[in-house]
């Protein structure tokens, strides 16, 4: 996923990040080759992107906890569509609203098979 946060770095800030490891002709020749490579298609990632990328990284680890990628992302659609349609949440990373809606979920999920233990 290509991260399109609100702080922008230059390639010299990049370059210090590495530790000046790369130099910005080099971190320039790679974005070049990215954009060629994607045939300068560049689009926004969204939070549904996020989510996306997110659930189904971690497929293993949800599975192992009884939680399909596909279904945790189906079910954390409606909150997405809520933050985005609010003007004030929409203004923060989409990375941050993707990791929340999935937080929620969960958190839900988790609440809900702990009230049915007590029950049983």
């Amino acid at each position: 996923i290509k991260l399109n946060e609100q702080m922008i770095l230059s390639l010299e800030d990049v370059a210090a990040l590495f530790e000046n490891k790369f130099s910005v002709q080099i971190l320039c020749q790679l974005e070049r080759h990215i954009l060629m490579m994607n045939q300068f298609r560049v689009n926004v990632a969204t939070p549904l992107d996020f989510l996306l990328h997110f659930t189904f990284t971690e497929r293993e680890f949800l599975e192992s906890h009884n939680m399909r990628p596909e279904v945790l992302a189906n079910m954390s659609l409606p909150l997405l569509h809520f933050a985005m349609s609010q003007y004030s949440i929409s203004r923060h990373r989409y990375s941050s609203i993707a990791i929340a809606a999935v937080c929620h979920i969960m958190q839900s999920k988790a609440e809900n098979n702990e009230m049915r233990t007590q029950r049983d």
